[in-house]
């Protein structure tokens, strides 16, 4: 949803000539609430339950002096130097506000990998580098030799420059399986931001993960992964979230379990499949509150038409689904639902040439429906003496003005 105040916000900066002094953050959240408590619909609630939202009347939201009274009093407390970040961070506030229930460390959302960025993230089925402990860590028991990466992207700087997202993985093989651990770091470096008693914060996320997997064929392999989540509730979530729970500042932590599996069915097709983040809520360590974690199913393809010592060539496909709120719109038929969730999976495609072992070029075309995210990806990287250098775009996909550029260098001893 918070992407359709920001496109009604940029819609506004193109009626007043981009001038965003000519009407004030507070005059365009005013505005944008009044509009949202007297018109969303029953349809357009049941589609905010995709990201965990939930009110006592479910055709409408709480009344409009209610919502300005709560935007008053949040007035006097937060304060954001900037306009676009006051007018982003009290809009999803207060969208977030009337919620009985918030995802937690959605943070475990974004994903890793230039190489997996420039083919739309459908990489379950091919995770060929260390990154498969994020993507597919059964990948990890093909490997015949040692592999770390890292990752680096300075997230969505169209909203907040100071967002950085760090990512490190390696993989160690052994005769018929391979130990793996890789580790998510998010943070927004001293985020401009007053509150009474309280100066510029430091906000953080990190996953910790140690992964291990078996071939129990020459074409099929099992994973299973087990990981540490921590992070600092305190104003704002990657995922364009905010949670009011975490004004005080205070922590929460969760643990999860991944499962992985990987099936070669011809010795250029293979299949994928994962269910991340399976297990306890994340609990706020001083409230004693609790939020579901982001669960998420993916399933990928990849087929390589061509491999040979001069070009190669790798096409794939991968659909992806957030297991929360599902089956949500009670009134509708098990297959009007059913129709719904799949029109609402994440979808993408990509496509991998490679030259001569050395030069790959990447794209791919991802679709999200409900987030509003819809476009091309574009990649690429060089290959020299086990060394890979990597970067991936996916900024396209966003429909407001942004940069998303991501960094990878990997080594295989």
């Amino acid at each position: 949803m918070a992407y359709s105040w920001v496109r009604y916000y940029n819609h506004k900066r193109q009626h007043f000539s981009n001038n965003l002094d000519s009407k004030m953050p507070i005059e365009y959240t005013k505005e944008i609430m009044l509009n949202i408590s007297s018109n969303i619909t029953a349809s357009e609630y049941m589609r905010s339950r995709r990201i965990g939202l939930s009110c006592k009347n479910s055709s409408r939201l709480r009344s409009n002096s209610n919502v300005l009274l709560l935007f008053e009093r949040a007035r006097t407390f937060i304060k954001v130097r900037g306009s676009r970040e006051v007018l982003f961070l009290l809009i999803t506030f207060f969208s977030f506000s009337t919620a009985a229930q918030r995802p937690g460390a959605t943070f475990l959302l974004i994903p890793p990998s230039a190489k997996a960025t420039g083919m739309a993230y459908a990489y379950t089925a091919i995770c060929d580098d260390a990154s498969a402990n994020y993507y597919n860590a059964a990948g990890l028991a093909f490997f015949e030799s040692p592999k770390i990466t890292m990752n680096y992207c300075g997230y969505q700087p169209g909203f907040h420059e100071n967002m950085h997202h760090f990512y490190f993985a390696c993989a160690y093989p052994l005769h018929k399986s391979s130990w793996g651990f890789d580790i998510i770091y998010f943070t927004i470096r001293k985020a401009e931001v007053y509150i009474p008693e309280m100066d510029n914060v430091t906000i953080w996320r990190v996953a910790l993960k140690i992964n291990y997997a078996r071939r129990l064929s020459d074409n099929f392999s099992l994973g299973i992964g087990a990981k540490f989540i921590k992070q600092q509730y305190f104003l704002l979530d990657p995922w364009m979230y905010l949670w009011p729970i975490g004004i005080d500042g205070s922590t929460g932590s969760a643990w999860a379990f991944d499962f992985n599996a990987r099936y070669e069915v011809l010795p250029r097709l293979t299949l994928g499949t994962v269910v991340h983040n399976i297990g306890s809520n994340i609990s706020n360590t001083e409230t004693g509150s609790s939020n579901p974690i982001p669960r998420l199913f993916r399933l990928g393809v990849a087929y390589k038409p061509i491999d040979n010592k001069y070009i190669s060539c790798a096409v794939s496909a991968e659909v992806t689904k957030v297991l929360v709120s599902m089956f949500a719109q009670e009134e509708n038929s098990f297959w009007e639902n059913l129709k719904y969730e799949f029109k609402e999976a994440w979808k993408g495609i990509g496509l991998e040439l490679t030259f001569y072992g050395m030069v790959s070029l990447r794209s791919g075309y991802f679709h999200d429906e409900e987030g509003a995210r819809k476009g091309l990806t574009f990649g690429g990287g060089i290959n020299v003496k086990n060394f890979e250098l990597d970067i991936g775009i996916d900024e396209k996909i966003f429909d407001f003005r942004t940069e998303n550029r991501r960094v990878s260098l990997s080594y295989t001893f």
